[in-house]
């Protein structure tokens, strides 16, 4: 009898902790769903110093992928390029990880990411969304949403250059079309993504910004 009691109570003690650990990883999980707002506090001023980010992705890259609300103008970050339109050297790749990212009130929580479109081993905190992203159909209603335009946010930059160019990248217009244009347009601003980590990442074996 008090063998078959012992074996109840293992029995009922290893199913709480299952319970328990399930419920935990659903918590975890469902941190952010697409569509929740985040508001973050920048470095930026002009009515920027705080701004808001919607999830666009509740898994991506071990994350939950975020994207700025709003089109930061180029005269409070920078161009895309001088002349050449390799992301990989950019000014705004280095912008948004050497400046943008730490003034970030969730800095310590972003989950740097590798982008193919570098072609370094580098990982990005911050960075420009991608041709294909801004065309994938769960994520057009978010990114390609229509916004007023003004002087250096008429349309906001693309990580991904144009094919069979060396000076033209994709962007997006202020009415969700995508066109292409020379990297060195001021009238272009950037629209800051980044992915929050589900859990404390181990960065120990990457290099990073």
């Amino acid at each position: 009898r008090k063998t078959a009691m012992a074996v109840l109570l293992i029995g009922c003690s290893a199913f709480s902790f299952l319970m328990g650990f399930t419920a935990h990883a659903e918590e975890v999980k469902e941190r952010y769903r697409k569509g929740d707002s985040l508001q973050v506090e920048t470095g930026l001023s002009d009515g920027f110093s705080t701004m808001s980010f919607t999830c666009l992705d509740a898994d991506y890259e071990g994350g939950y992928l975020f994207v700025s609300d709003e089109v930061i103008p180029y005269s409070l970050s920078t161009r895309y390029a001088a002349i050449e339109n390799d992301y990989g050297v950019s000014d705004v790749r280095s912008w948004l990880n050497q400046y943008f990212a730490d003034t970030l009130s969730v800095a310590k929580e972003l989950l740097p990411v590798h982008l193919p479109e570098t072609g370094d081993s580098i990982s990005d905190r911050v960075f420009c969304l991608s041709i294909d992203e801004v065309k994938n159909p769960s994520y057009k209603e978010i990114v390609r949403k229509t916004w007023t335009p003004a002087r250096g946010m008429r349309y906001y930059w693309t990580r991904s250059e144009r094919e069979n160019t060396t000076n033209q990248a994709y962007l997006v217009q202020y009415n969700g079309h995508i066109a292409s244009s020379r990297v060195s347009l001021s009238e272009a601003g950037i629209r800051p993504a980044f992915v929050l980590a589900k859990e404390t990442p181990d960065l120990s074996q990457d290099k990073i910004w």
